[in-house]
């Protein structure tokens, strides 16, 4: 991982502001009620296979299943909740039923799932974001596409080529007005203006997962032992580091409002909490999924 040269003192001074606004942020932003956290698993047709979204309490407690008839399901990947539709689109992978789908209920359980678009361009969708317009932005990983798929009143209406990318993973719209692109097999996260222009080119060794809060892009990298840098979109530049020994293929990234980091580890299947205002290890919240996690998404109950 390469960061842009900057004196030591300017970085230390960066990241010790930082954190105390994060600081001032935990009297600031109320803590939710209750939020509970939305997996999907890599699935497929073996027995013991999970093909649904599992449903865990804020401390790892297993909830239950989002869909109760999840037949039509197959290796899911992305998760992303639209509360002003009250509603969870996730990606259906597999080749021969690839879909966008939706539950048009949150916090909800034992749900019917119903498909929300089969895009000709979408043949192996991984994860998704939402654009200030409502438009949906998916990563496929075998087209190698960002896929655009406009919408109206919450439903499709078209889809076009946003942008291409070799093999696709974790796409994020930052609060600096850009779309930000993992490209495991270039090394780099790329950052796209809205009109589809390349204006941010950042190394990560493998990246996947990504996620965006405050003026922050999450990036999980996997590498050898599994990184998770905090890039500051305004000042160009990593400000924190977080690793741990169960850190390896952070596919799954979110933060609450209190400041809490969790990481989905798809190799050791664990759940790992952490603090960005200390940058501190907090706890295993789930200690063994039952399959092999792919995403994750925090919703607020």
């Amino acid at each position: 991982m390469r960061i842009k040269n900057r004196s030591e003192s300017q970085n230390y001074r960066h990241l010790e502001m930082s954190k105390l606004i994060l600081f001032l942020l935990g009297f600031l932003i109320p803590s939710s009620a209750a939020y509970q956290f939305y997996v999907t698993f890599h699935g497929g047709n073996t027995a013991g296979n999970i093909n649904n979204v599992y449903q865990y309490g804020s401390d790892g407690t297993f909830l239950g299943s989002l869909i109760g008839n999840a037949t039509n399901l197959l290796e899911l990947r992305g998760t992303l909740p639209i509360p002003s539709n009250n509603s969870v689109l996730f990606c259906n992978a597999n080749k021969d039923e690839s879909s966008i789908q939706v539950v048009g209920e949150l916090c909800g359980s034992n749900l019917v799932s119903s498909t929300w678009t089969t895009s000709s361009l979408i043949s192996h969708p991984y994860d998704m974001d939402i654009d200030s317009q409502g438009n949906i932005y998916c990563s496929d990983q075998d087209s190698n596409n960002i896929v655009i798929i406009k919408t109206n009143q919450g439903h499709p209406s078209s889809s076009a080529q946003f942008v291409s990318v070799t093999q696709p993973r974790g796409v994020r719209w930052a609060s600096d007005g850009n779309l930000y692109v993992a490209a495991s097999e270039d090394g780099f996260v790329y950052g796209y203006s809205s009109s589809g222009q390349m204006i941010a080119k950042i190394p990560v060794t493998h990246p996947i997962g990504l996620f965006a809060w405050s003026n922050y892009l999450f990036m999980g990298s996997d590498d050898s032992d599994g990184y998770v840098y905090q890039y500051d979109v305004n000042a160009k530049q990593v400000v924190q580091t977080f690793t741990h020994k169960h850190m390896k293929h952070p596919a799954g990234i979110v933060v609450d409002s209190n400041g809490n980091l969790f990481v989905l580890c798809q190799k050791d299947q664990v759940l790992l909490q952490f603090a960005v205002s200390s940058g501190s290890f907090v706890n295993v919240v789930v200690s063994s999924f039952p399959d092999v996690p792919e995403q994750i998404a925090l919703v607020n109950c």
